[in-house]
């Protein structure tokens, strides 16, 4: 099975993904999202897991490691 690619440039599961956690399809929301912790590769929000992850970090910029949260 395909992915079907969105025009802006992410695939249909990841976009499903961003309404799923009541995040609006932008970059800039994408990265505040990111950097919070509102998306957190298989916590929240579910079926978001290390590839979508990897897929949102591409999208906006980042390198996926860096957004990881800290385990302190």
């Amino acid at each position: 099975m395909k992915s079907i690619i969105l025009p802006n440039g992410l695939t249909q599961r990841t976009a499903d993904c961003l309404v799923r956690a009541g995040v609006p399809v932008t970059k800039r929301a994408v990265m505040k999202a990111l950097k919070d912790g509102t998306l957190h590769p298989n916590c929240i929000p579910r079926h978001y897991g290390p590839v979508t992850h990897k897929e949102l970090c591409r999208w906006v910029g980042v390198d996926p490691s860096e957004l990881l949260p800290d385990s302190n």
